[in-house]
C-alpha cells in the first residue's frame, strides 16, 4: 500500500470514528514482533492496521490481520494482539464507554417481555 493509499484510508477511517464518538486516536509505530499478552481496557477500541501484519486473539477466536484492515475491540474485553517481524503501523483510538452514543447504548440493553 502506497504512503497515499494510507492517507487516504486513514482519512475515511477517522470520518468513521467521529461518527462513532470517537474522539481520541493516534497511529503508533509498533515494535517488531511484540505481543501484547492477555490484557484488557475501560474504554472501546478501534484499530486500522496502516502498515505490518499481525494476529488477534479474542473472544476464543484467532484472527490474522494485514495492512488496510480494521478491527474493534470493546472495553473490559480480553484481548491478545501479537505483531509480525517487520513491526507496523496502527492507528489507535479510544471511546469511553460512557460517550457511546445512544442508539448504541439502547441496542445492548437487553428487551424484557
Amino acid at each position: 500500500m502506497t504512503r497515499h493509499e494510507q492517507a487516504q484510508l486513514l482519512e475515511h477511517f477517522v470520518a468513521g470514528l467521529k461518527a462513532s464518538g470517537y474522539t481520541d486516536y493516534e497511529v503508533r509505530q509498533i515494535r517488531p514482533n511484540l505481543d501484547s499478552d492477555i490484557h484488557s481496557a475501560d474504554w472501546d477500541g478501534r484499530f486500522l492496521l496502516l502498515e505490518g501484519t499481525m494476529t488477534l486473539e479474542i473472544a476464543g477466536t484467532v484472527r490474522p490481520f494485514v495492512a488496510g484492515e480494521a478491527y474493534e475491540v470493546p472495553a473490559d474485553t480480553a484481548h491478545r494482539e501479537v505483531f509480525g517481524a517487520e513491526g507496523a503501523n496502527l492507528c489507535i483510538a479510544r471511546r469511553r464507554v460512557g460517550d457511546r452514543p445512544l442508539r448504541e447504548i439502547a441496542a445492548a440493553i437487553p428487551l424484557t417481555g
